[in-house]
C-alpha cells in the first residue's frame, strides 16, 4: 500500500512538471483549469489521474479523441518510479530531489535551449540546505555569470545547471559527468549529421549524472 501511494505522489508531482513545462512563463500554472489543448474541454477528475487515465483512454481526449503525446505518460511514470526508488532506499532524499528537478529543467530545455532562472531558482534553493559541496557550487555560478557576459558557446543554464548538481555532487563525478554528456553529444551530432543545429545539452548532462547514480 506504501509503495502504491508513493507512486500516485511521484506521478502527481510529473504531471504538475508537465502542466509547469507546458504552460510557464506564457501562461498561468493557476487558470485556467487543466483542459484539452485542443477542443478546450475542461477534464473531470476521473480524466486526471496520473498514469491509468491515459491508459484507460488511450492517450486521446474523450471529447474529440485527438492523441495526448506520449511524453505526459513518461513524465508521470518516470516520477513515480523515482519516488518508489526513494521507498525503498536506492535513492537518499536530495538524489531523489535533484532527478525530478532535472526532468523540469531537461524539458524546459528540450523546448526553448533554456529554461526560466525562477524555475531554477525555486528547484535549487533546496538543495543549498540538502547539499555541502558549496564552493564547486560558486565555481558553477562563476562560470554561468561569465557564460552570459562572454557568449561563450556553452549557455549559462548548463553551468546552473551544473552548479545545483555539485551541491550533492563531488566534484569528480561532475567532472565525469561532463565528459560523458560531451561524448553523448557527439554521437548525436554523429547521428543527425547537421554540424550546424543548436542542442539542448542539460538533457545529455542529465543522463550521464542520471548513469552515474544508479552505477555508484
Amino acid at each position: 500500500m506504501l509503495s502504491i501511494i508513493y507512486f500516485f505522489l511521484g506521478a502527481s508531482l510529473g504531471s504538475f512538471i508537465g502542466l509547469v513545462c507546458d504552460r510557464f512563463p506564457e501562461e498561468s500554472i493557476v487558470t485556467p483549469s487543466s483542459h484539452c489543448s485542443f477542443c478546450k474541454h475542461s477534464l473531470r477528475f476521473f480524466e486526471m489521474v496520473p498514469v491509468f487515465s491515459q491508459l484507460i483512454l488511450k492517450s486521446r481526449c474523450r471529447f474529440c479523441q485527438k492523441a495526448i503525446p506520449y511524453r505526459y505518460l513518461f513524465i508521470e511514470l518516470f516520477c513515480g518510479i523515482v519516488c518508489l526508488l526513494f521507498l525503498h532506499h536506492f535513492l537518499d532524499f536530495a538524489e531523489a530531489y535533484f532527478i525530478i528537478f532535472s526532468l523540469c529543467l531537461t524539458l524546459f530545455d528540450l523546448k526553448h535551449q533554456s529554461y526560466p532562472l525562477v524555475i531554477w531558482l525555486l528547484g535549487t534553493t533546496p538543495l543549498i540546505f540538502l547539499g555541502n559541496f558549496y564552493l564547486t557550487f560558486t565555481l558553477g555560478l562563476a562560470l554561468a555569470i561569465l557564460a552570459c557576459l562572454k557568449h561563450l558557446n556553452i549557455g549559462e543554464g548548463d553551468f546552473l545547471y551544473l552548479a545545483s548538481a555539485s551541491l550533492i555532487f563531488p566534484f569528480s563525478q561532475i567532472l565525469l559527468a561532463i565528459e560523458i554528456a560531451c561524448l553523448l553529444g557527439l554521437i548525436y551530432f554523429l547521428v543527425s549529421k547537421d554540424l550546424k543545429q543548436k542542442i539542448a545539452f542539460v538533457p545529455f548532462l542529465f543522463v550521464s549524472i542520471l548513469f552515474l547514480t544508479f552505477i555508484k
